[in-house]
Order: C-alpha cells, then structure tokens, then sequence
C-alpha cells in the first residue's frame, strides 16, 4: 500500500524541479534590455538683444526773445537747443549742461522724439558772436548705443533783423554825361555802328543819309546818299571795308566804305527791313523785316541764299551766334527763335507776350540777352533754353542792346532817353546798373561798343549821336 503522504511530497517535489528546469531554459532565450542613455539636457534660450537709446545734438541756434522782431537788438538772448534720440531704446530723464547752465528732461524721450530747450545766454560775445559748449546726459544716467556724439561747441552767431525789417538802400547809380555829340542829321537817327578798328562811326537816319564820322574828334567825314526812305539799320562788315543798310522801302543796299559808292541792292522784302547783320566770316547778310520773313544774302554777288517764313509774327532785330552757326531774332509776339545756319530750330524762347524789340549774345556764345517793350530785359542759357534772369530799370522800350568786346559790360538803350551800363560776369548780368548816360533829349534807337571797349555810341530821335566813356572794370 503506497504512502499517501510520501506520494504528495514526491509529486510536489517533481513539479519543483519541472519549474526549475523551465526557468533556465526561459533565462537563456530573453536577451537583457539595456537601458537608453540619458537625453541631453535642454540648452538655455538666448538673451534678447537690449534696445538702446542714443541722445544727439539736433540743432543749436540763439534767438532773441523780444516779440518784435524787426525791433534793434537789446537783449536778452536765448540759446535753443534741440535733442533728439536716434536709438531703438527709450531714454529715461536726463541732464543737460549747456555753458555753465543746467536743465533736465524730465519725462521719457521715445525714439525719434525730439526736446527743445530755451536757455538764457551767458558770457561774454566776441565779434558779434558767442561761444555755446552743450554737454547731454551730462550726469551718464542713460546708457546709450553711442556716448560719442553727446557733446558739441558752436560758436553762434547774434541774431540779427531779417531783410523784411531792413529799409532797401537806394542804389548809387552814377549818372554819366558825354563826351562828345555828333550833330549834322537834320532827323531822328534810327542806328549806329562802329567800324572795327574803332576809328569811325555809322549812322542811318530818318532824313535818308547815310554818314560816316571820325571817332576821335567827333567830325563828319562823308555824307552818303541813294536810299529814298529812312534807313532803320546798318552794319559793318568784320573786316570794316563794306557797310550794309537797309531801308523801310524793303531794300538792303552795300556800300564801299573807302569812297563811299553804293555797290549793289538787293530786293526781296515785302516791308521794312528792321535789322541785319554780317556773318562772321563776312560771305553773308542777314536780314529781318515787317514782313515776316527772314533772309539770307550772298555778299559776293548780292544774290538771295534762303528765306525763313515759318508761322514768325513781325521780326524786330536779328543776330548771328558769334561762331556764325547759328541765328537768332525776336518778334512781336515776345518770342526768340534760335536757329542753326543749317536750318535745325533749337529754341523758341517765350516768357511775355510783350514785343521783343532788340536782342545781343553774349561774346563766348553761351548767353542770349533779350530786351523788350515794357523796359525789362531776360537772360537766357543758348544751350538749354532756359530763362536765367528777368532784370528791369528802363522805364520804357528796350530798343538796343551791345556787349563790350571783353565781355564784362552790357549797355541798353531805351525809349526813356537813357543809356544803361550792367556788370555781366559771364554767366550773370548785375541786378542793377553801375551808370546811367544821360543827356539825349529823345528815345534812344541804337547802341554800339567801340571795338576796344572804352566807348559807347548811342543815337537818339533828338537827331544826335552822343560818345559815352566807359569805366575801367
């Protein structure tokens, strides 16, 4: 009989041994997990950046604190100084030392505000000025992109009324008489012209005469007839051997100045003729008339080269450029035509609709003077066109118009009875002019430079041609 006890613990014992057994096998088929490493820890965020105030020195002027400003200078003085913040940041309250004076800002300056301070001056001025040291943030309580630019010295000038308060002075214009007066026309004479070596002078009349004068002692020389109608205009030819006149019966006539024989007519013109002139290089004429119309004249032979008539009101002077390339006249209407010899038109020059009545480049080619009915004139740039100045002081008419060789004068003449004397700089005419010819009776028709510059001719309706000296510049 088998024990039941004894049985139990064997059967107990198996099922121990049959675990056992299990668990070795089961430790040898699970591979061990090895833990992961550690995560790298978290890097800090970066810092933001600090915005930054930077105070600057704006402006610093002195001002006077009278309420009439036009009242003389009595004191006291105010010194005004502008701060501003040019930085990122916000400026907190600060200190500002301006000479031995203190003055705070006492709120925030945002960036781009500005301050303005008004401190009354102190210390001495020295030659009608004073010295102003302004020191901001003059304590450092503000920290700044740029402690650099905190202090300035100036040295101020006092002020002074503005030019409103100024009474305008009256210009000293010296009034000039003449040297000589050539008398012998028994009409007004309507031109004038010197020859180009100076010795001789031209003049055509109302009385139909053409005369020729010595410069040097004011005597007549010739008396020259053959037009039947007033002469308006004459020239001389470069070389002083011909003169050219031309008429109100439309005929443009060459003279001989050695013996004074007439040489040829030339007919075209539909009315008066109003102005012409010699080429430079003297192989042509030009000329300008009532009629509309410009003209272009061989002087060899007499024989028309071209007419302009393209939509031009009444022509009233004309000129060639001093280079001969280019032409230029004024008309009626207030206009200035600028013309290549070529036919290029290049300016139409028009600022009123008052008459342009004479007109004269200057010597280098580069200015264009333009005179006109209500007594101002208008200087004008050849390259661009452009109006560089509007001058007025003849009360009347501008009716001629002469530079001097050297290109330091401009004389006009005008209807007022006065010839005008002007500083020219080479690119401006002086505001005012320095001398004022007096002594014609009647308007003045024409104006001429003597070739060396030290004399002005005029002729005038009074029937007399007057000599005018000419100061050295």
């Amino acid at each position: 009989m088998i024990n039941k006890k004894a049985s139990n613990c064997h059967l107990f014992g198996m099922v121990m041994a049959l675990f056992v057994l299990m668990l070795t096998a089961c430790k040898t088929d699970i591979t061990p997990v090895i833990p992961s490493s550690t995560p790298p820890a978290t890097l800090p965020p970066t810092s933001t950046p600090t915005l930054l105030p930077d105070l600057a020195i704006q402006n610093i002027t002195i001002q006077s604190d009278t309420l009439d400003i036009c009242s003389p200078f009595n004191g006291p003085l105010e010194i005004v100084v502008e701060i501003v913040n040019r930085g990122q940041g916000n400026a907190k309250p600060f200190a500002i030392q301006i000479n031995a004076s203190w003055q705070t800002i006492d709120t925030w300056l945002l960036p781009g505000q500005t301050a303005t301070l008004y401190v009354p001056t102190e210390g001495a001025t020295q030659n009608n000025s004073i010295k102003v040291l302004v020191r901001v943030d003059a304590t450092n309580q503000v920290d700044e992109s740029d402690e650099d630019n905190n202090q300035r010295e100036q040295q101020l000038p006092l002020p002074t009324p503005p030019p409103e308060c100024l009474q305008t002075p009256t210009p000293a214009i010296i009034e000039q008489s003449s040297i000589f007066t050539l008398k012998g026309h028994t009409a007004k004479i309507w031109s004038v012209d010197f020859s180009p070596d100076g010795s001789l002078l031209a003049s055509g009349s109302v009385d139909d005469t053409l005369r020729l004068w010595r410069v040097k002692d004011g005597s007549l020389l010739r008396t020259m007839h053959g037009h039947p109608f007033p002469i308006l205009t004459l020239n001389y030819s470069p070389s002083g051997a011909l003169l050219a006149t031309g008429s109100t019966d439309g005929l443009l006539r060459i003279w001989r100045v050695s013996d004074g024989s007439l040489m040829r007519t030339m007919q075209g013109h539909a009315g008066w003729i109003t102005d012409l002139a010699f080429s430079p290089d003297e192989k042509q004429i030009v000329s300008c008339s009532e009629d509309f119309t410009v003209r272009l004249w061989r002087v060899s032979d007499g024989r028309p080269v071209q007419t302009i008539d393209e939509g031009m009101t009444t022509l009233t002077s004309i000129s060639f450029s001093p280079d001969g390339n280019k032409l230029a006249w004024t008309e009626a209407d207030g206009s200035v035509r600028l013309r290549s010899l070529s036919g290029v038109w290049l300016h139409r020059l028009k600022a009123t609709t008052l008459a342009a009545t004479s007109l004269v480049f200057s010597p280098d080619g580069s200015r264009l003077v333009s005179g006109y009915a209500d007594g101002t004139m208008r200087v004008w740039d050849i390259k661009d066109g452009a109006l560089l100045q509007v001058l007025k002081n003849h009360a009347t008419a501008i009716t001629g118009l002469a530079f001097s060789p050297n290109g330091e004068w401009l004389v006009s003449a005008s209807h007022d009875a006065t010839v005008r004397l002007w500083v020219f700089d080479g690119e401006n005419i002086q505001n005012l002019p320095v001398l004022i010819f007096v002594g014609h009776t009647g308007p003045v028709q024409s104006v001429a430079f003597s070739p060396q510059g030290e004399l002005v001719a005029s002729a005038s309706d009074d029937a007399t041609i007057r000599l005018w000296p000419v100061p050295e510049q």
